[in-house]
């Protein structure tokens, strides 16, 4: 859907929202992007002094200094949202006892899923941001699958927005990521 908002659309649509409370599943549990109150229809030329807009842990931060809105802020948002899928947590939380960084308490921090996660996989510990709720250990395919997308949401969260890759390369690689995991249904 993004893809399509981004290349197909005439004039191209930015959500300027994605998150996972926007993306509704069916009864197939096939995906459906939904929240487009705060979307805008314009071209690159168009997208100037565009009000900031967006949701705390998916605003894109390089939108947030310069107030240009680009295709490349609704990559950001959903460079975090993939990192929901894969570890199972919020794109910011309270920290938590038993997180490994300390105790809980009621001055706790609010921790920002993008830095947490962007070392690990800088370091190559994807298995530690993983979510063990779906199984207890993942397969090699299914390891190399998660690096994959763990990797591509890194590449959607560079600073710098044309750094990012177009959302056809992340479908691309989300499409290789999901051929790896059905090697292993087979």
């Amino acid at each position: 859907a993004i893809e399509y908002l981004h290349s197909y659309a005439t004039p191209p649509v930015i959500h300027c929202n994605i998150k996972s409370s926007s993306i509704l599943l069916d009864s197939s549990w096939s995906p459906h992007l939904s929240g487009f109150g705060i979307a805008v229809s314009c071209d690159e030329a168009e997208c100037v002094d565009i009000p900031v807009r967006g949701t705390v842990g998916y605003l894109d931060p390089e939108l947030f200094h310069t107030g240009i809105l680009k295709p490349a802020s609704d990559i950001y948002n959903f460079g975090v949202l993939m990192l929901e899928v894969l570890s199972g947590r919020r794109a910011i939380w309270k920290r938590e006892h038993g997180d490994g960084d300390g105790d809980s308490d009621s001055d706790s921090p609010m921790v920002s899923l993008v830095s947490h996660a962007l070392p690990l996989i800088d370091a190559g510990q994807v298995l530690h941001l993983l979510d063990r709720r779906p199984a207890e250990e993942p397969t090699p395919r299914q390891l190399e699958a998660a690096d994959l997308v763990a990797r591509t949401a890194a590449h959607c969260l560079q600073e710098n927005g044309d750094d990012r890759p177009a959302m056809s390369d992340v479908v691309t690689r989300l499409q290789a990521a999901l051929e790896l995991v059905r090697c292993d249904d087979e």
